[in-house]
């Protein structure tokens, strides 16, 4: 017959806990979230990437410059346009501007005016890859365009939808909304 708890019955005691089980658990989650955050990194890279935005370079034979312009943009008004002009600066000059959504698409420029009409070099870098270099006597400019779209009107229907694809120097490729032009 089997005791219920009564006079006779022996207390039993708890079993002890086994200490490995839980220390392999928690080394196996380890090992996991390190290499997981090594595979982040790796295909992420670093955040704080040095090659976007505008880099703009210059080189005189003299090492010095006259004068050195650039520019960003177009605008008439000049609310969205950045510029700067400097006299007799020391050569190799360089300077970025960072990156912001729009200022990549637009126009670009560099003049680079050499002392003593020595040869001069201009570069302006797009996100890291070289869009434009030039290298002249007395004076060297750089230009990267926006797009131009021009067709005969003439022999296209009097209703026609436009959608461009263009592509830059650099291999990007950029989509215009599509519009609807209507012939006079």
């Amino acid at each position: 017959m089997v005791a219920l708890g009564g006079a006779n019955s022996l207390p039993t005691e708890p079993r002890p806990r086994r200490f490995w089980p839980a220390l392999y658990l928690a080394a196996g989650l380890t090992v996991l979230i390190l290499a997981g955050s090594a595979i982040v990194f790796a295909v992420r890279g670093d955040s704080t990437d040095t090659n976007r935005g505008i880099r703009f370079e210059a080189e005189t034979d003299s090492g010095t410059a006259y004068s050195i312009s650039w520019a960003i943009g177009f605008d008439e008004d000049d609310t969205d346009y950045l510029k700067e002009f400097k006299t007799h600066v020391g050569t190799p000059w360089s300077m970025t501007v960072p990156e912001t959504a729009d200022r990549t698409d637009e126009r670009t420029t560099l003049l680079v005016v050499p002392d003593d009409d020595n040869k001069a070099t201009c570069r302006i870098f797009v996100d890291g890859k070289l869009a434009y270099e030039n290298t002249s006597i007395k004076v060297a400019a750089c230009i990267v365009a926006g797009y131009v779209l021009a067709f005969k009107t003439k022999s296209q229907k009097k209703t026609m939808k436009v959608r461009v694809r263009a592509y830059d120097k650099l291999g990007n490729v950029k989509y215009t909304t599509t519009r609807t032009w209507t012939r006079a």
